[in-house]
C-alpha cells in the first residue's frame, strides 16, 4: 500500500509541475535554507519523492509535451532509441545544512542510476553494472546525466 501511495503521490506532483517547466529541458530543483525542496521554482517537494519525479520527468514514459522531450539517436548495440533531454538544474541556498544539501544530489544521481538499471534490465535482462563498456554507454546516452549545479546564492 505505501508503495502505491508513493506512486501516486509521485504523480501528482508531477501533475502540478507539467504547468510551470520554464524550459522543455530543464528541470530546477533547489534547496532551501528550511531544508526543502522546490521543484521548477514553485513546488514543494518532501525529499523521499524526489527521486520518483524526476524519473518521471527525465524519462518522460507518456511523451507529456510540458516535460522535457526525448529525440531519437543511434547507438551501436541498440540501434535506434528515445533518448531524454533533460538537464538538472540544481541550486542551494547559503543556509541549506552540507547533508541536506548532499542528500538531494543523492537523490538526483538515485534517479538516474535507476532509470540506468531499469533499462539495462529491459533491454538486455541484466543490471546496469554488469553490462559491457559499449552496452553501458549505449543506456547512458538514453538518460545522460546533465547536472548543473549553480554556487549556492
Amino acid at each position: 500500500m505505501k508503495r502505491i501511495f508513493k506512486i501516486l503521490g509521485s504523480l501528482a506532483v508531477l501533475l502540478l509541475l507539467t504547468s510551470t517547466i520554464k524550459s522543455k529541458s530543464q528541470i530546477d530543483v533547489y534547496a532551501t535554507r528550511d531544508n526543502q525542496v522546490v521543484l521548477n521554482g514553485y513546488h514543494y517537494l518532501p525529499l523521499n519523492d524526489l527521486c520518483d519525479t524526476l524519473k518521471i520527468m527525465i524519462s518522460n514514459p507518456k511523451d507529456n509535451a510540458r516535460l522535457p522531450h526525448t529525440r531519437v539517436i543511434n547507438t551501436p548495440s541498440l540501434g535506434d532509441i528515445y533518448a531524454s533531454s533533460a538537464i538538472i538544474s540544481y541550486a542551494s541556498d547559503r543556509g541549506t545544512s552540507y547533508r541536506f544539501y548532499i542528500a538531494v544530489r543523492n537523490e538526483i544521481e538515485l534517479a538516474y542510476n535507476q532509470l540506468h538499471d531499469e533499462l539495462a534490465r529491459k533491454l538486455f535482462n541484466k543490471p546496469f553494472k554488469n553490462l559491457s563498456k559499449d552496452q553501458k554507454n549505449d543506456i547512458s546516452a538514453a538518460y545522460p546525466k546533465k547536472i548543473s549545479e549553480a554556487e549556492p546564492d
